[in-house]
């Protein structure tokens, strides 16, 4: 079973404010893009017998590896990523998950060796965007958007192809990956 955490950080994330800038000014997205967040996501795999929302308290309880509660807000999702934070109305969120091979093992490894959290069987850490847009672009200007920031289709603004994987997770009726 997976267990999602998903931490922003609580103070203004220079690297979205960047990334949005650059889609509105430098590559022409203007007013199809109301925000742009960017969350760390942490897939965390466990046995089905565990009780997840203990794991979760104790996570964040005893050990600051995946999240600082004093610095980020944190969203649980039990069994899928947890939706986008509230969207102004007239809007709606596409999810984009970018990750790279590898990321994640060496935090596991620290959890179940020095913090004895040994029914984590395994820990996937990824990036999280969440690209908020009008509600009225049409599904065809959606997936022209999608295709400017994932890489193999595009500019590749959220994720560089050589070595990181991008998928849209939510919001988009064709995916494009």
């Amino acid at each position: 079973m997976i267990t999602w955490l998903a931490a922003r950080s609580r103070i203004p994330d220079l690297v979205a404010i960047t990334a949005r800038r650059t889609l509105v000014e430098k590559m022409g997205a203007g007013d199809r893009v109301l925000a742009l967040h960017r969350e760390d996501l942490w897939a965390i795999e466990h046995a089905p017998s565990v009780d997840a929302r203990g794991l979760v308290e104790r996570l964040l309880r005893e050990t600051t590896i995946l999240v600082n509660t004093s610095k980020q807000a944190v969203r649980v999702g039990y069994g899928e990523v947890p939706g986008p934070r509230r969207i102004a109305e007239g809007a709606r969120a596409l999810l984009i998950q970018v990750s790279q091979s590898g990321d994640g093992e060496r935090e596991c490894a620290r959890l179940r060796a020095a913090h004895g959290f040994a029914e984590v069987l395994n820990l996937g850490r990824s990036t999280l965007w969440t690209l908020v847009v009008p509600d009225r672009l049409s599904e065809d200007e959606v997936h022209a958007l999608q295709e400017e920031l994932i890489p193999e289709r595009g500019a590749g603004l959220l994720a560089n192809r050589h070595y990181q994987m991008a998928r849209v997770l939510a919001g988009s009726a064709r995916p494009i990956i």
